[in-house]
C-alpha cells in the first residue's frame, strides 16, 4: 500500500511546474521578450543611426563617417547579414587618397563578431591618421562566406565603396544626433 505523496503524486507535480514554466517562456517570447539577450530597443537598427550604407550581395554595410581632430577620420558602422549563407570574417580597410590616387593614410579593422548569420548585425570602428593630402577615402571589405547558396564550399568576397566620407555619395538620409 503507498502512501499519499509517493514519487508518482511528486512527478505530477513537476510536470505541472514545467508545463507552467514553458508557458510563462513562450508568452515572453510571443510578446517579444527575448530571454537574456539585449533587449530589441537596445539592438542597433542601422537605418536609425547611420547616414551612409552599401551593399554586397551577402551584406549590407552602414556607417558614418567622421573627423574627431583635423589629423583623424573614423569610420564607425555596422554590417547586416542579408543572406542565407554564414559570413565569416569580415575585414575592413580604409584608404585616404591623394588626387593623383596614391595611397597616403590608412587604417584597418573588423567586425566585433566572426561570424554573421541571416539577419545578425555587429559593428565596426576604423580610424585613420591622416596625412594632410587626401582627396577622398576609400573603403575596401572582404568576407568568407559558407552556406547554402554556394552547396557549402565557401567563398571569398572583396568590395570596395569609392569615398566614404562624401557628403552627396552612399547617402541614405541625414543621420540621427
Amino acid at each position: 500500500m503507498r502512501a499519499t505523496g509517493d514519487s508518482e503524486d511528486r512527478c505530477g507535480g513537476a510536470w505541472i511546474l514545467i508545463l507552467i514554466c514553458l508557458s510563462i517562456t513562450g508568452c515572453r517570447m510571443a510578446l517579444g521578450g527575448n530571454m537574456g539577450a539585449e533587449p530589441w530597443d537596445a539592438q542597433v537598427y542601422p537605418p536609425a543611426m547611420f547616414g551612409s550604407s552599401a551593399n554586397s550581395p551577402d551584406l549590407a554595410i552602414y556607417w558614418n563617417c567622421t573627423r574627431p581632430d583635423p589629423t583623424l577620420v573614423q569610420v564607425n558602422g555596422v554590417a547586416q547579414n542579408t543572406s542565407g549563407n554564414s559570413v565569416r570574417f569580415v575585414r575592413f580597410e580604409l584608404e585616404g587618397l591623394d588626387a593623383g590616387g596614391k595611397e597616403v593614410s590608412g587604417g584597418q579593422g573588423s567586425l566585433r563578431a566572426n561570424v554573421l548569420n541571416l539577419n545578425q548585425t555587429s559593428s565596426f570602428s576604423i580610424q585613420a591618421r591622416t596625412a594632410g593630402t587626401e582627396d577622398r577615402f576609400d573603403l575596401h571589405y572582404s568576407y568568407k562566406v559558407q552556406g547554402f547558396a554556394d552547396g557549402g564550399s565557401g567563398s571569398d568576397g572583396g568590395f570596395l565603396v569609392r569615398d566614404v566620407c562624401s557628403p552627396t555619395q552612399h547617402r541614405m538620409h541625414p543621420p540621427r544626433p
